[in-house]
């Protein structure tokens, strides 16, 4: 099904079958502190207008701190990162989805995660949505995870990536500029295009194949956005 879809089944059957004020989705190569929900439901419930909370994510097994909460997205230059320390909510341009808490009332009115985005990429364009919508996105510091990461698409390094992940995760970046960016042929040139540049240098033939797979998926016909 895909990590959205398969979030999106879980909160389908959360939403249904009761009256939850937030929900949770968390990562299932995690492993979380004991206070780590508490912390998030607390800082939500301080401030009204904030529509989803992210725990701070370190290093599986280390105190490195592998993201506080989120990070920044160029619409132009097409580079995303995720930040280490501490910024203001407003300079933060998404959560990351690995342990996030969504209130209700938002996803009431913005929906569920989009399918179209089938790993990767979801939670930064549900940040983008949340805060079109009039949200605003925080931050828990005294809520932690540890993250493994990347475990979905096979064996990931710094330096080489699996096919499974180009391929998923270069489709991900397409949709998401393609909606997001004023000029999308600006940040998927100057981000997506070197990128792939840089493979071909190395001639990672099969990491190529996958980046042309994955971006010419993504031209595809789209699903039907998910909602509740």
């Amino acid at each position: 099904m895909g990590f959205t879809a398969a979030n999106n089944a879980g909160s389908a059957v959360a939403l249904q079958s009761g009256q939850p004020d937030f929900l949770w989705f968390l990562n299932n190569d995690t492993l979380v502190d004991p206070d780590a929900l508490s912390a998030l439901v607390r800082a939500a419930r301080q401030r009204p207008s904030v529509g989803a909370v992210a725990s701070v994510l370190y290093d599986m097994g280390t105190d490195t701190v592998q993201a506080y909460g989120g990070g920044r997205v160029s619409l132009w230059n097409g580079r995303a990162q995720l930040v280490q320390a501490p910024i203001p909510d407003e300079q933060l341009d998404f959560l990351a989805g690995t342990s996030l808490l969504v209130r209700v009332l938002a996803i009431q009115q913005v929906g569920l995660l989009d399918e179209q985005f089938f790993m990767y990429w979801e939670d930064t364009d549900y940040s983008f949505r949340l805060r079109a919508a009039g949200w605003a996105l925080t931050v828990a510091p005294d809520s932690r995870v540890w993250h493994l990461g990347a475990v979905s698409t096979g064996a990931n390094t710094v330096k080489r990536k699996s096919e499974t992940f180009e391929r998923v995760f270069s489709q991900s970046t397409v949709r998401f500029y393609r909606r997001h960016a004023p000029l999308p042929i600006v940040p998927l040139t100057r981000g997506l295009g070197w990128y792939f540049i840089k493979r071909l240098l190395k001639r990672e033939w099969p990491q190529v194949r996958a980046i042309v797979q994955g971006t010419v998926g993504a031209f595809r016909p789209d699903r039907p956005r998910a909602s509740t």
